[in-house]
């Protein structure tokens, strides 16, 4: 999920006044895609960085059967995603919204492929004409159209009343998913490209335009200080540094903008109203991060709420929510998920829906640069960003607050105790009593042990497989003090009975029983 983030401050004003003042770029788009039909429609959408807002762009109605032509005219490079609209019947499932191309003045890109996987058809021209590039897109489309398979396979079996077969499809992509079979090659396709292009490109530049919003700052600024002269005065390059420039004043230590949110009450809340105390923001929605971790905050909140926690929540809309819990069956099958939104819907603190007619409300997100789910924002007692981010964020705003909130009522020693406890260490070892400790489901179990990926996400140490994965293959995690490396690795009911302590990166300590 993405936000608006507006314009951003002067430089930016500056920028596109001058981009539009620009000479119009041409270019031209083509393609030969088997299926296509005469009538079918081509929809090109432009994509607007940093925020993945979209704005139509221009379409183009196919007349000729297989093939496609268009000539059109830009202020600027342009980034669009393409969707296709076939005349009758529907598109197929895709693992993407669409098919993102990058085009620059003079470009003339070619799309070749099929209409029933028109988002993995394959670009030719302008940047694409690089076979590094080339390789590392064609493998994420092969792995994309093998999820695809899975899913419309799903859709189709369901859509016809197989039920049994409808699940087998959806546990094949589940698999498929959480192994991520493609990770290793893709990860050294990426490194392999970034290391011929020591300057950039103009692909690196848009892929990591929205990523500013959550990198440390020192890594966004040593990626721009090493683009080329050329990338960094693009159209791109404007961009990226206005984002930059805007996630500096957003940094830890900086006053916290101000805003006045609706509640679902009806209440109106302020910056001001918090002053003197700390405000754990927190951005959840329907999403496996947020399902993982709203327990932990849920114990963060009943821990500190009578030392002078408060909390607000930030989701899209709590009825929508409550409808999906409503409607689940009532049986084993959905027992698990029908507790995690019983505790979302429990929530003891205010709410805000961002998806509201109260632009108040949307503008949070903006001013925030809030993006995704679970996102938090902790603002100190003096009204500065204590900390913001992911998953991450919200352990450092655990240990803050354990630290500060306890010293208030039973002194620094006491305080720094809780710290301790909170952070998992003591002297650099593991408190095994007083760390941060899940309970693992049992449905978990499977063979005799549990995932180590599993037991990680479960754990909130990640928010998907695929992050654990990474982690783990890059050296990041211990299992009680051993290193591990291969993702595939189980913890054993045994052990898990006993205890185990995961150790992710320097200082994060977890222990996972059953």
């Amino acid at each position: 999920m993405y936000r608006s983030f507006g314009i951003f401050g002067l430089s930016a004003a500056l920028f596109v006044a001058a981009a539009s003042c620009s000479r119009m770029q041409s270019f031209e788009l083509s393609g030969r895609i088997d299926g296509l039909q005469v009538g079918d429609t081509l929809r090109f959408e432009r994509v607007l960085l940093p925020e993945w807002n979209y704005e139509p762009a221009f379409d183009v109605v196919v007349g000729e059967a297989g093939a496609f032509a268009y000539r059109g005219e830009q202020a600027h490079d342009g980034y669009y995603s393409m969707t296709y609209h076939p005349k009758s019947g529907r598109a197929a499932d895709a693992d993407r919204r669409g098919k993102s191309m990058i085009v620059t003045g003079g470009d003339r890109i070619t799309l070749t492929g099929t209409a029933e996987a028109i988002y993995y058809c394959t670009l030719g021209g302008g940047i694409y004409d690089d076979p590094a590039l080339s390789e590392l897109l064609y493998v994420a489309d092969s792995l994309g159209r093998i999820w695809s398979g899975y899913s419309e396979n799903a859709r189709a079996a369901f859509a016809r009343g197989a039920q049994a077969e409808g699940r087998r499809w959806n546990d094949l992509f589940n698999r498929f998913y959480a192994d991520d079979p493609g990770a290793a090659r893709k990860r050294a396709l990426n490194e392999n490209y970034r290391k011929g292009h020591p300057q950039g490109t103009l692909y690196l530049l848009v892929d990591r335009i929205p990523t500013v919003a959550y990198r440390p700052l020192a890594e966004s600024r040593a990626f721009y200080e090493a683009l080329s002269e050329e990338l960094k005065s693009s159209y791109f390059g404007g961009v990226y540094a206005d984002f930059l420039q805007r996630m500096e004043s957003l940094a830890v230590g900086q006053p916290a903008p101000d805003f006045s949110l609706v509640t679902t009450r009806g209440e109106t809340i302020a910056k001001a109203d918090f002053a003197g105390g700390y405000v754990l923001f927190y951005h959840w929605g329907m999403c496996p991060g947020s399902i993982r971790i709203d327990g932990q905050v849920r114990d963060l909140y009943a821990a500190y709420k009578d030392r002078g926690l408060r909390m607000v929540g930030l989701t899209e809309s709590v009825d929508m929510i409550r409808r999906v819990y409503e409607g689940l069956p009532d049986d084993e099958s959905a027992a698990g998920m029908r507790s995690a939104l019983a505790g979302m819907l429990a929530h003891g603190w205010p709410e805000i829906e961002v998806e509201t007619d109260r632009p108040e409300n949307g503008r949070m997100l903006e001013r925030y640069a809030i993006e995704g789910w679970p996102a938090f924002v902790l603002i100190a007692p003096d009204g500065t960003i204590a900390a913001r981010g992911y998953t991450e964020a919200f352990f450092k705003a655990k240990e803050i607050l354990a630290y500060e909130l306890t010293k208030m009522v039973h002194g620094e020693e006491e305080a720094e105790k809780a710290q301790a406890t909170a952070r998992g260490l003591f002297s650099g070892a593991a408190d095994h009593e007083n760390m941060p400790s899940t309970k693992l489901d049992a449905e978990l179990v499977k063979d005799g042990g549990v995932g180590l990926l599993a037991a990680m996400v479960a754990a909130g140490l990640c928010g998907s497989n695929r992050e654990a994965r990474q982690l783990v293959q890059q050296g990041g995690v211990l299992v009680d003090g051993e290193k591990v490396t291969n993702p595939k690795a189980v913890l054993t009911v045994d052990a898990l009975s006993k205890g185990v302590v995961i150790k992710k990166g320097k200082k994060v300590y977890h222990k996972v029983t059953l």
